[in-house]
C-alpha cells in the first residue's frame, strides 16, 4: 500500500510537470506520427489540446515542417547520433502560419537496441529568429548606405584604432581596408 502511494505521488508529480512546463514535450514514431504531446506543444503548434494535435498531425514531415525534407534530415541525424540538440526548423501551425522551433530529442530503444520512439522538447524561437533577421536587414541597410554616400566614413575604438572605414575613405587615402583596420592616424 505504501509503495502504491509512492508510485501514485511520483506519477502525479510527473503529470504535473508534463502538463505545466513551458516547453513542448513529445514522443513520436520513427515514421513521423505523434504518440504523445503535452499542452504546451499543442499551444506552440496552435492546437486546442494535445489530443487534437495528435489526431491532426499524422504526417510530421508533410504536415508540420515547412520543408518536408527537414524530417529526413532529423531522422538521419537521429540514426547517426541517437540524439539531437538545438535542431532548428521552420514549421506550420494549425492556422498555416509559420514559426521557428528548436528541438532537443533522443531516441528511445529497447534492450535489443531497436528503436521504440523519439522523445524530446520543443521551444518556439520565432521572436529570436525575427530579431536576428531584423538585425541582418539593419546591417545590410547600414552597409549599403555607408558604402554608397560620397563622404568618408570611419569608426574608431576608444584607443583611436580604426575598426571600420568605407570604400570612399580607402580611396581617399589610397590604402586597402586591411591596411587601415587596427591602425591609428599615426
Amino acid at each position: 500500500e505504501i509503495q502504491e502511494l509512492g508510485a501514485d505521488l511520483a506519477e502525479e508529480k510527473y503529470r504535473s510537470i508534463f502538463e505545466h512546463v513551458q516547453e513542448g514535450i513529445f514522443q513520436t514514431t520513427a515514421e513521423g506520427r505523434f504518440i504523445s504531446a503535452n499542452p504546451m506543444l499543442a499551444e506552440i503548434y496552435g492546437y486546442d489540446s494535445p489530443d487534437e494535435l495528435i489526431a491532426d498531425l499524422d504526417d510530421i514531415s508533410g504536415n508540420l515542417y515547412e520543408n518536408p525534407q527537414r524530417r529526413n534530415e532529423f531522422v538521419k541525424l537521429m540514426q547517426e547520433f541517437g540524439m539531437i540538440h538545438n535542431f532548428i526548423s521552420s514549421v506550420r501551425r494549425k492556422d498555416g502560419g509559420l514559426i521557428w522551433i528548436s528541438e532537443n530529442v533522443r531516441a528511445v530503444r529497447n534492450r535489443e537496441g531497436e528503436l521504440l520512439y523519439y522523445e524530446g522538447t520543443v521551444i518556439d524561437i520565432t521572436e529570436q529568429k525575427e530579431t536576428e533577421q531584423a538585425l541582418r536587414d539593419s546591417e545590410l541597410l547600414y552597409h549599403s548606405l555607408v558604402e554608397s554616400i560620397p563622404q568618408n566614413i570611419v569608426r574608431k575604438d576608444l584607443d583611436g584604432h580604426f575598426t571600420f572605414a568605407n570604400q570612399k575613405f580607402c580611396q581617399t587615402i589610397g590604402r586597402p581596408l586591411k591596411e587601415i583596420l587596427g591602425k591609428t592616424d599615426h
